[in-house]
Order: structure tokens, then C-alpha cells, then sequence
């Protein structure tokens, strides 16, 4: 089967790249005003993710991947850590006040405010926004820490930073490393 010129030029022309940017911004704005319900909201780290940041967007794709990354509270890994290690790492965090269904929840709440409720829909993995040009998905996460070594201090802890969120549907966790992957990319 041959795919014909017109489809393959298609194919390597980059779509719009100003609306997905500008769309991202709006919902920064809209996630850390003053009307958010996001607590903490100086400590989120909002990214586009996907074919819009590595620059793998064609034209005809309209689909934005925003990722809304909670790094007061974050989840880990302490699998790869000694006994010694996990009992450094255990006298020095106590457990979150602020949870991932209420990030979550905080996260609709403001959303629906910003856009209306009928252009805020929740899926399994993401919140999808329709605005006027655009779609976003936006996920919502908390940092997510794989431990490999944890000491007495900062210098003497070493760990992958990743994202992690559950499903709605089946409550699974999901990991993922989206930085990491677009660093491997540009590499």
C-alpha cells in the first residue's frame, strides 16, 4: 500500500503551536488565581506533555497535554533503600495532609469554575477542557520520588522524579516520568 504525497507532506508539516501555549498559560492562570481551590498552589509545576512539547504535533492534531504536577506532596518508591535507609527516610516525612482525591477534587472544582461544567469532562486518566479551538487534557499528579539511595541530608539522597496519579475508574496507580522522557528525546 503506497500513502499518497499529499498525506505525507501533511504529515511533516508541524500543526499550531501559539493556541496550545497560550491554552496552557490560561489554565496556569486559572489553577494558581486567587479563586483556585488548589492549596499550595506556589508549588505546582503545570507542562505541556506529549506531541505539543517535543514538537511532534501534525496539523489536524488539536489535542493538548497539560500536566498539573502537585510538588507539596509527592508519593515514593523506598524499595531500592537498606533497613537503615528506610528508617532515616520514615523519621523524616510524616504523612500528607493534603491527599490526591483532594488535589484531584480541587483541581475539577477550579476547572469547572474557569470553563463552565460542560466543557470540563473527567475520564479515566485525565480532565479534558473544550475550549473554542482547542482540547487539553489535563492530569493532574503529585511528584512521584523512585528512591535508589536516602541519608542523614539533602546532598546524601538520591532519587528518579517522576509523576503519579490514580484512575478514576478502577483506582489504579499510574507512574510515569515525562521529564525524563523528553530529556531521553532531545538526547
Amino acid at each position: 500500500m503506497t500513502i499518497h504525497k499529499e498525506i505525507l507532506d501533511s504529515w511533516s508539516k508541524q500543526g499550531a503551536t501559539k493556541a496550545p501555549k497560550i491554552l496552557r498559560e490560561r489554565i496556569e492562570k486559572v489553577l494558581t488565581n486567587d479563586r483556585s481551590k488548589i492549596k499550595k498552589k506556589n508549588q505546582l509545576d503545570i507542562y505541556l506533555q506529549g506531541s505539543y512539547r517535543n514538537n511532534t504535533n501534525i496539523l489536524g492534531s488539536s489535542d493538548v497535554d497539560i500536566v498539573v504536577q502537585s510538588n507539596a506532596t509527592f508519593f515514593s518508591n523506598i524499595s531500592k533503600l537498606d533497613t537503615y535507609e528506610r528508617e532515616i527516610y520514615n523519621k523524616t516525612f510524616d504523612d500528607a495532609t493534603y491527599t490526591w482525591r483532594y488535589f484531584k477534587n480541587d483541581v475539577i472544582e477550579t476547572l469547572k469554575n474557569a470553563f463552565g461544567s460542560s466543557n470540563v469532562k473527567v475520564g479515566n486518566k485525565s480532565i479534558k477542557i473544550i475550549t473554542e479551538n482547542y482540547e487539553a487534557d489535563v492530569i493532574p499528579c503529585f511528584e512521584h520520588r523512585k528512591y535508589e539511595y536516602f541519608g542523614n541530608n539533602e546532598k546524601e539522597r538520591t532519587y528518579i522524579p517522576g509523576i503519579q496519579f490514580y484512575t478514576t475508574n478502577e483506582n489504579n496507580i499510574v507512574i510515569n516520568y515525562p521529564k525524563k522522557h523528553y530529556s531521553f528525546g532531545v538526547d
